[in-house]
């Protein structure tokens, strides 16, 4: 078995390549961690492949850029953001790199030893990877989903509550790295080697755990191991009422971080304590509707609602079970399902009072910030929420991926590369809505070939995606290939036909010439209002009625909406961006000027 060293030779379309836990196919364009396959986009692939063909090596950041993306403009944000999602996904560390280092202004190494191996050969490599022991790496932690055992979709909630919060609990010690809920939420429901699981996610140790009820009582069994080799530091099994439920995960989470930070104090001890509910009921119906509502259709976000309002009538002190009611009615108003007036009282009335209950909760921050930026225009308040959001929970990806829609929003894509590259070290670097956010970035830059290659790579993961055929279909339009742009649309159409996707389909064929055709969607959508979708502005400006465009905006001014915000950024409204109509409709929603802040 011989090293591997510099560029690709002959038949290195074959090669397996070898390097601590994972095995990287070059024929088959894939990575495995173990025995199983780890998701990558062809571009993250390829910047793996060269990084690694040239391990030990200075890759200069110019050089990676034009390899990988050839003939295709891109910049250094975008890679940094793939970089760190490769780096989530090799469960890697920046500060102390096992994998890939940064080389300060110059580019990326790879640093791991690296060996061309048999598909036969076992992996891990010993030796491959420094071990994790380290005083520097000892406090590290990953909390692998919780398994529920029997058939009871109550204790599936439980598990996955318990797993969550004992994550939240943790990560509030700074002297402790712990995984994000979206970084190990792929290990759910599957039997998996700890140890090898916590090599490949880069962490000293690793807690695993189970759920079961008997006797109406709770069974929790929990294990914490070590990633080093393989040794229990420490394992039990917790036998209490539901009703104690809540002191069960502050013992857990205590007795996890006296193995691993033996000299806490008693304040940081204190930082442990998780609870927003002393009803293990109103807790249940949260963590049901927190399920529901992660789907984000209609009917789910209805039943996550419901299940809201009963854990809050449960306990009316439940402030995140308030927060949850405020964000459904607002996806329920983007949806078109709730009507404007009515969601504002609604959603007004949750922040309200979950800041009476909590006014140091991060996720009433960062609902404040959405309202204030969507409904009230207010830009520098909504700002000064999103950070209070940020500061009060660094490792929120809510607060984290809404500060970066904003941030995009406002032109200012340096620092929402920034946020978007925390959200990809914090959590699922491979997510549907962190690649949701990028692409639409991209869009918004007007970096048109970028964004089709993304949202190409992403359905690879996430078929069916609807926002991403509407936005490839813009794209397309925007390079005046208006036949592929229909088809694009016509497949978005297939997964779903509301009346805002059916003024995208409507735009699409008026820009291919197919403006009869328009029309007549155009007078089909306007007679089963209200409300019109906000797309028809961008339809009439594609019908070249531009006259009508700015008589719809107006009259849909006063029901203020996500997208109206978003038509600063929109190419779409570069055919009408110098008209004094559409700079005094940016003026009245305040838009500010774009100007730097500091991170």
């Amino acid at each position: 078995m011989s090293d591997v060293k510099g560029d690709s030779t002959a038949g290195a379309d074959q090669r397996v390549y070898g390097f601590g836990p994972f095995r990287l196919e070059t024929a088959s364009r894939r990575l495995w961690l173990d025995d199983q396959p780890v998701k990558l986009t062809a571009k993250t692939f390829d910047i793996l492949l060269f990084l690694v063909q040239r391990h030990g090596l200075v890759v200069e950041r110019e050089e990676l850029l034009q390899s990988v993306w050839r003939d295709s403009f891109v910049e250094d944000g975008n890679l940094t953001v793939h970089i760190a999602a490769l780096r989530k996904l090799l469960g890697d560390s920046q500060r102390e790199p096992r994998f890939i280092s940064t080389v300060a202004r110059r580019g990326y190494c790879f640093v791991a030893k690296v060996r061309e191996v048999r598909y036969a050969e076992p992996v891990p490599i010993p030796g491959d990877v420094p071990s994790a022991g380290s005083s520097s790496e000892l406090a590290s932690l990953a909390v692998l989903p919780f398994r529920s055992v029997g058939n009871n979709d109550e204790l599936g909630y439980l598990a996955d509550g318990i797993t969550e919060n004992l994550i939240n609990s943790l990560s509030k010690l700074p002297q402790l790295r712990v995984l994000s809920a979206s970084a190990v939420s792929s290990y759910k429901d599957k039997f998996r080697d700890p140890a090898a699981v916590g090599k490949g996610l880069g962490v000293a140790a690793v807690l695993t755990g189970g759920v079961r009820s008997t006797n109406d009582q709770l069974v929790v069994a929990v294990e914490l191991i070590n990633v080093k080799d393989g040794v229990h530091l420490w394992g039990t099994q917790y036998r209490q009422p539901m009703a104690d439920i809540f002191e069960l995960q502050e013992s857990i989470a205590l007795a996890i971080t006296e193995k691993l930070l033996p000299a806490l104090t008693a304040e940081e001890k204190s930082l442990l304590e998780n609870r927003q509910t002393k009803s293990p009921e109103a807790y249940r119906s949260y963590l049901k509707g927190r399920r529901f509502l992660s789907q984000l259709t209609t009917e789910s976000i209805r039943k996550s609602l419901l299940l809201f309002e009963q854990a809050v009538q449960l306990d009316p002190n439940y402030a995140l079970a308030h927060i949850r009611i405020g964000l459904s009615y607002y996806y329920l108003n983007t949806y078109y399902q709730v009507p404007y007036d009515e969601a504002l009282k609604l959603i007004t009335k949750a922040i309200d009072r979950a800041f009476e209950i909590d006014p140091n909760l991060s996720e009433a921050h960062t609902l404040r910030g959405i309202y204030k930026l969507i409904y009230e225009w207010n830009w520098p308040e909504s700002e000064a929420e999103f950070r209070a959001g940020v500061d009060l929970n660094p490792n929120s990806i809510f607060a984290r991926s809404a500060y970066a829609n904003a941030l995009k929003i406002f032109e200012r894509y340096d620092e929402t590369w920034y946020q978007l590259e925390k959200v990809a070290e914090i959590g699922d670097p491979i997510s549907l809505s962190l690649n949701t956010i990028i692409g639409s970035l991209l869009y918004d830059e007007r970096r048109f070939e970028e964004a089709i290659v993304h949202f190409e790579e992403m359905l690879e993961i996430y078929p069916d995606t609807l926002l991403a055929y509407e936005i490839m279909s813009l794209c397309f339009q925007q390079l005046g290939d208006y036949e592929t742009a229909l088809e694009k649309m016509k497949k978005a159409y297939s997964i779903e036909s509301g009346n805002d996707v059916r003024a995208f389909l409507a735009a699409a064929m008026a820009n291919a010439g197919q403006k009869d055709e328009a029309r007549q969607i155009l007078m089909e959508i306007e007679k089963a209002g209200p409300p019109v979708p906000l797309e028809v502005f961008h339809l009439y400006i594609a019908l070249d009625q531009i006259d009508d465009a700015f008589e719809f905006i107006e009259r849909s001014l006063s029901r203020r909406e996500v997208n109206h915000i978003g038509l600063n950024t929109d190419p779409r409204a570069d055919r009408v961006r110098s008209d004094p109509r559409f700079i005094s409709l940016l003026r009245r929603m305040n838009i500010p000027v774009s100007k730097p802040s500091n991170i």
